[in-house]
């Protein structure tokens, strides 16, 4: 399980509401898996489900926003894995 906390720190209280893309790379040499996540409060968690857990995570990958973006960096809090955890709550096998 993934768990990304993004926040919009543009300096007026106007809050934009967009998609926007996470890359995420689980195996080395692979492409990123792209997750689209709909972003629309000054602060936001999204939970992301995963098999392995990440080796990067790129806030939007193709460059689509016109934004300027800190590196992620690996937290307790900010990225978690947790490899039972699937989509619709199915457990491992």
């Amino acid at each position: 399980m993934l768990t990304v906390e993004l926040r919009q720190a543009q300096a007026t209280d106007t809050v934009y509401v967009t998609a926007i893309d996470i890359g995420i790379v689980t195996d080395r040499g692979a492409a990123p898996k792209v997750e689209v996540v709909q972003f629309g409060q000054r602060d936001q968690t999204f939970t992301i489900p995963l098999d392995k857990e990440p080796l990067d995570v790129t806030l939007d990958p193709i460059t689509w926003l016109l934004m300027q973006a800190g590196e992620f960096a690996k937290k307790a809090l900010l990225v978690t894995w947790n490899p039972r955890a699937r989509l619709g709550g199915r457990q491992g096998r």
